[in-house]
């Protein structure tokens, strides 16, 4: 795995506990990102993941 696809999966693993917790609509990138320890602009790049985050 690249250090891009460690990024991302530490964003999705952190940003589904956020949702599970805050609820889809409540939970923001700025939570994402503090639990995550990255940036907001960060969660941004990997903003089309909260699209699929319905699916799971």
């Amino acid at each position: 795995m690249t250090p891009r696809e460690d990024k991302k999966e530490v964003i999705i693993e952190k940003a589904v506990a956020v949702f599970a917790e805050n609820g889809y609509y409540k939970a923001t990138t700025a939570m994402v990102a503090k639990e995550a320890g990255v940036t907001q602009p960060m969660c941004f790049i990997f903003s089309k993941i909260r699209l699929n985050y319905s699916k799971l």
